[in-house]
């Protein structure tokens, strides 16, 4: 049988320094938002500084999806780190009622 080796300790504070730092992240994401005038396209431009401006505000938003999904995925990978801590603790009782 293989065995698996799981530091508890270790990443629940990876995972959580990761849960922080997507927050920093994430503020200062939102904090910056695009701000393009059509009119720095310059004279004649300005379907092309519509363009420009919906494309970086695009942008902006496919970066804010980003990093929600990274903290969606941090949470979900917390979930399954206590899985596994009350699923081996459980395990270890068992085991060792048997002995």
């Amino acid at each position: 049988m293989s065995e698996i080796s799981l530091d508890i300790t270790a990443a629940r504070s990876a995972l959580r320094e990761m849960s922080e730092e997507t927050d920093i992240q994430r503020h200062r994401h939102a904090a910056r938002t695009p701000d393009f005038p059509v009119s720095a396209a310059g004279a004649g431009f300005a379907s092309h500084g519509v363009r420009l401006r919906d494309m970086l505000t695009r942008l902006h938003d496919l970066g804010s999806e980003r990093l929600d999904a990274v903290a969606v995925t941090t949470i979900a990978a917390s979930r399954q780190v206590e899985v596994y801590h009350v699923t081996d603790e459980d395990f270890g009782v068992e085991l060792g009622a048997q002995a």
